[in-house]
């Protein structure tokens, strides 16, 4: 028996890549005895694979937050550092 579950983020083995691609990634939606159903990210498409063909995936990164005010706090201050280079 294999060791995946629904919701459960995989990608693919390296012979699915090209060289010097990220692997293709997805999340289990069902398994079965003998395969996998997994949606993909890339295509939205849901294909099934055998559990030899899959490894555990890090996380799904999240979206950065921005903190607005520093990041234009520095923004303006590499701006008077920039603008005092030509005084």
């Amino acid at each position: 028996m294999h060791a995946f579950k629904p919701g459960d983020r995989v990608e693919l083995v390296s012979y699915y890549s090209f060289w010097g691609e990220p692997f293709p990634q997805g999340t289990v939606i069902r398994t079965t005895d003998r395969t996998i159903h997994t949606k993909m990210d890339r295509n939205g498409k849901m294909i099934r694979l055998s559990p030899d063909d899959l490894q555990v995936a890090p996380p799904k990164p999240t979206k950065p937050t921005h903190n607005r005010q520093t990041n234009s706090a520095d923004a303006a201050q590499a701006i008077r550092l920039r603008l005092a280079q030509y005084r």
